[in-house]
């Protein structure tokens, strides 16, 4: 369904991630029509009646102002792909006892490590 609507959720969390996500006033073209609000005073995204200026909402960048905590966000479930997270391994034997040495563990360490991978 996605492949159809031609979503793809990954490419779009990067897009995020990385701050390249087209205005949703210019859609990136960085220039829209805008008009001032007579009660206000102040410029609004008016595309039938507005004059065409440099885009307010993205100052003429053509990208949209995204946060830095969901740029954060999106780098920290992107690298889930990419690194996924590593499973925590239980010693037994000779360390539960609490009698073995340093180079047991590791060898025993070692051992489920190379299993694991």
């Amino acid at each position: 369904m996605l492949a159809r609507l031609g979503c793809n959720p990954i490419e779009g969390m990067a897009k995020i991630a990385l701050g390249k996500v087209p205005c949703d006033v210019c859609r990136g073209k960085k220039k829209a029509k805008f008009a001032r609000d007579e009660k206000t005073g102040r410029w609004r995204h008016d595309p039938l009646n507005g004059t065409e200026m440099g885009c307010l909402s993205c100052s003429a960048s053509g990208v949209a102002n995204v946060p830095l905590r969901m740029k954060a966000d999106m780098f920290a479930e992107l690298a889930g792909y990419v690194y996924p997270k590593r499973k925590a391994i239980e010693i037994e034997d000779a360390a539960q006892r609490g009698t073995c040495t340093l180079e047991e563990l590791l060898s025993a360490y070692r051992g489920v490590e190379s299993s694991v991978n």
